[in-house]
């Protein structure tokens, strides 16, 4: 796994110990550049179909964290650990090819 993706698992097990908007907001930021590098490869629509619909959810949920009507919860932190595992292991390891 490339330093990238081991520093958008750090972000995540950060926030899931400090589950704070601004920790969620960091990672948001990681999570669209590391869609932003990806893109830059040429990868197919779907792939970047996934990447929308994740950034999508994480906006809505940043708005709502933000005005106070929903909290950093383990739903969430689950949530984001299994899509970012699966995502990797199902879609971005066979596009890079490995």
């Amino acid at each position: 796994m490339d330093d990238e993706h081991k520093g958008l698992f750090a972000s995540i097990d950060n926030l899931d110990k400090n589950r704070t908007v601004a920790n969620f907001e960091s990672l948001a930021g990681l999570v669209i550049q590391h869609f932003k590098d990806e893109e830059a490869l040429g990868l197919s629509a779907a792939h970047v179909q996934q990447h929308h619909d994740l950034l999508a959810i994480a906006t809505a949920k940043l708005g709502d964290l933000k005005s106070g009507a929903a909290s950093v919860d383990q739903g969430l932190v689950d949530f984001l650990k299994s899509w970012l595992k699966n995502h990797i292991k199902a879609t971005d390891i066979p596009s890079y090819g490995h």
